[in-house]
């Protein structure tokens, strides 16, 4: 798999894997995960899409993301709240992690904090110039 993750934007809503994972809370991944969606379609999530937490059950939580619902285990997340440090955690153990350098400025954009989010995006950048399409908008 190529290492470089292809950059888009989306935005959606979800809660935490370190605290309890309680409904109404938003969660990121913390890697790539292939989602079963509820409709029967799957699909694999990218960095950066929030979830939000419709019900726990058990080491499973329910999640929504653009109405499709899924069941994803809650070792595959972490809660908004802690994305920063988490994502932040593993882009120093690999600063050429673009799951997390992308994750971690999809959490400063949804927080406001453009300057950060611009400085992740430019790192992503020049380690896949070749991913970046400025036609579609990275997509």
């Amino acid at each position: 798999m190529n290492r470089c993750i292809h950059v888009g934007v989306l935005m959606v809503t979800m809660s935490c894997s370190v605290c309890a994972q309680e409904a109404g809370s938003t969660v990121l991944l913390t890697h790539l995960v292939e989602l079963q969606y509820d409709d029967r379609s799957s699909g694999y999530t990218f960095p950066g899409h929030f979830f939000e937490v419709l019900r726990r059950d058990g080491d499973l939580i329910e999640v929504q993301n653009n109405g499709h619902k899924a069941k994803i285990k809650i070792s595959d997340t972490v809660s908004l709240e802690n994305a920063q440090a988490y994502f932040t955690a593993e882009i120093k153990k690999n600063r050429k992690d673009t799951f997390s350098l992308t994750a971690r400025a999809e959490v400063f954009r949804h927080t406001k904090d453009y300057d950060a989010a611009i400085v992740d995006w430019n790192a992503i950048i020049t380690l896949c110039p070749a991913e970046i399409d400025p036609e579609t908008n990275g997509t």
